[in-house]
This record gives structure tokens, C-alpha cells and sequence, in this order.
């Protein structure tokens, strides 16, 4: 559009009402996206938290692994973890040194056949 100005006609400068609501469209998915990531990653800091309180605490030391997977559930359900069984959990045992560590996937429905797939690897290390 042209405006009169003094005699001469000017283009009119400025953001129009479309590119505003395509604008605020974008960053609402972008919003909503991020949203549905955030638990899948906290929650997979979370098993990397108790991964290393195990195996910080000196009785899992010398403990068997069933042992182990019972403190994994005690810690899981108290963190609400539901991304992982203990039956999931990798035990490695180097030079009297315990390890764990585990490897999952989590599918996030985006829209109607689009899919987010996460893949985690926590340990203790």
C-alpha cells in the first residue's frame, strides 16, 4: 500500500497482521514441542542420579546384582521413573568398581503420524 506524504507517495513499512499470526503459530509449536521433551530428558537425569547414588553407597559394593535391581526399584518408584524396568539395567563389575548403565527409547507423538524418538543411554559414570 501507498500512503500520500508531502506530494510523494511512500511505501508503508511494518509487520502485517499475517506474518503476526504466522509468527505466533510457529512459536506456540515450537512451545509445545519443547514442552514434551522436557520430561523425557529430566527423567532420564534422574536415572543417571540414582545410577551413581547406588553406586556410591559402600553396602551395593559387594552386593548381587538382584540386590542392586531392588534398590533401582526402591529409588524409581520414590522418583516416579517409568521409562525403565531394573530388569533393563546393564551391572558391570571392573576391578572391584560397580558401574551401571542402561539404554532406552522414548516415542513422543508430535502430531497425528508424526513421532519424536529419543534414545538415552544413562550410567554412573
Amino acid at each position: 500500500m501507498f500512503r500520500r506524504q508531502g506530494g510523494l507517495f511512500q511505501r508503508q513499512r511494518g509487520i502485517s497482521l499475517v506474518k503476526v499470526l504466522l509468527g505466533g503459530i510457529l512459536i506456540g509449536l515450537l512451545a509445545v514441542s519443547a514442552m514434551r521433551l522436557v520430561p523425557p530428558v529430566v527423567e532420564s537425569y534422574s536415572i543417571s542420579s540414582i545410577f551413581k547414588r547406588i553406586v556410591a553407597d559402600p553396602e551395593m559394593a559387594n552386593a548381587l546384582p538382584p540386590q542392586i535391581r531392588a534398590a533401582f526399584d526402591k529409588q524409581a518408584e520414590i522418583d516416579r521413573i517409568t521409562a525403565i524396568r531394573s530388569n533393563q539395567i546393564q551391572i558391570y563389575r571392573g576391578g572391584g568398581v560397580l558401574s551401571l548403565s542402561a539404554q532406552y527409547e522414548v516415542v513422543i507423538p508430535l502430531h497425528s503420524r508424526v513421532r519424536l524418538v529419543l534414545s538415552f543411554s544413562p550410567s554412573s559414570q
